[in-house]
């Protein structure tokens, strides 16, 4: 806390190995090493945490809090689309269900014969126990995903049709949810995440967020990285023989690092707790368990329950919020912060606080 009220600021992010490294102690030292090396320092060795620990807290539901809200809890009519894939996804079904079928008119329930749920009502309806979701819905999904009838109608927003009779079909989205899920909390007794908190001064020498996830982290897709950060490096080593890591691709890319002060906040409080939560439908954040959570509510005034919304990612859309923000079109909000510096994050909270606090929505 001294060095917040000193002015002294730091950036501090949350980093873990993904599941197919996460006991990779060639990674690990690599990762340190290049941490060191752009003046970047590890303040805390958080730990590995087993698929049991992950599934018991919930910690994948929340972390990737937008795609699970679009796979249980969020109706698919009310979750916005790209113009260009869904005329795509018209184009494509138009040809099998007549011209006059499209996803508007689908979503909407307006279509004979075809509903369109998401797939927490899906394993409602089939009675299908969140515990058995993986072995008894998702080859559901990767059988109609493997049929040809999987559309992107969105970023984090897929469609299949995983009921495909005549007279009756029945299209899900999000089901991909229970795949990614299933990589972090099965088998349940490994390991499935190594956990660093790190941290490294606004100015000076050290890299900028923008150049800590370029410099270091690299590009989702790892063949895109430079060989110089974690997964370029570790994608160039996977094409010789015997690997350190044998798969390096866009879904298996080897880190994972907090996008911005305002995501590292919740991961920090997310992959800090391993405790047992019956539920993440309903989760509240204790902000003020965190140093510098306590410091944005107690001394800048950010407003929690904003926060709270915030981390549902929701598409601000009010010109109010987005002219703050220096933005003239509508954005996710976790996209209107990523690579902020932390006073910057700091600064745009506190204004956006002011229009929460007079009644304005982000939509």
């Amino acid at each position: 806390m001294a060095a917040i009220e000193s002015g002294n600021r730091m950036n501090t992010a949350l980093m873990f190995l993904k599941p197919h490294v996460a006991d990779n102690e060639v990674v690990m030292e690599f990762v340190k090493n290049l941490l060191a090396e752009k003046g970047i320092k590890v303040i805390k060795e958080n730990g590995k945490l087993t698929g049991g620990d992950i599934a018991s807290s919930k910690a994948i539901d929340l972390h990737y809090a937008d795609i699970y809200a679009k796979a249980k809890k969020v109706h698919p009519k009310t979750l916005g689309t790209d113009s260009k894939m869904e005329d795509k996804f018209n184009t494509k079904y138009a040809a099998k269900f007549g011209e006059k079928f499209d996803w508007q008119t689908l979503v909407n329930g307006n279509v004979a014969g075809h509903t369109v749920v998401n797939v927490g009502d899906y394993l409602q309806q089939k009675n299908i126990d969140e515990a058995n979701a993986i072995d008894e819905f998702l080859p559901m999904w990767v059988a109609g995903a493997d049929a040809g009838n999987l559309s992107k109608l969105a970023g984090g927003f897929y469609v299949v049709l995983v009921e495909d009779v005549a007279d009756n079909y029945v299209w899900c989205v999000n089901g991909f949810w229970y795949d990614m899920k299933r990589a972090y909390v099965s088998p349940a007794e490994e390991t499935k995440v190594n956990v660093l908190t790190v941290e490294w001064p606004e100015n000076g020498d050290s890299p900028n967020w923008a150049g800590f996830r370029d410099e270091i982290l690299g590009t989702t897709d790892p063949k895109d990285s430079p060989a110089t950060t974690v997964r370029g490096h570790f994608y160039q080593l996977s094409l010789g023989d015997n690997p350190p890591v044998k798969d390096c691709n866009k879904g298996d890319n080897v880190c994972h690092a907090s996008a911005s002060p305002f995501e590292a906040l919740r991961e920090r409080l997310i992959w800090g707790a391993t405790g047992e939560l019956d539920n993440a439908d309903n989760f509240v954040f204790n902000y003020e368990s965190d140093i510098l959570g306590k410091y944005w509510v107690q001394e800048l005034g950010i407003k929690a329950e904003m926060l709270q919304v915030l981390d549902l990612n929701p598409n601000v859309t009010n010109e109010k919020y987005l002219a703050l923000a220096g933005k003239d079109t509508e954005f996710p909000a976790y996209d209107i912060f990523e690579c902020m510096q932390t006073t910057e994050c700091e600064s745009l909270l506190q204004k956006w606080s002011e229009l929460w606090t007079a009644g304005e929505k982000f939509a």
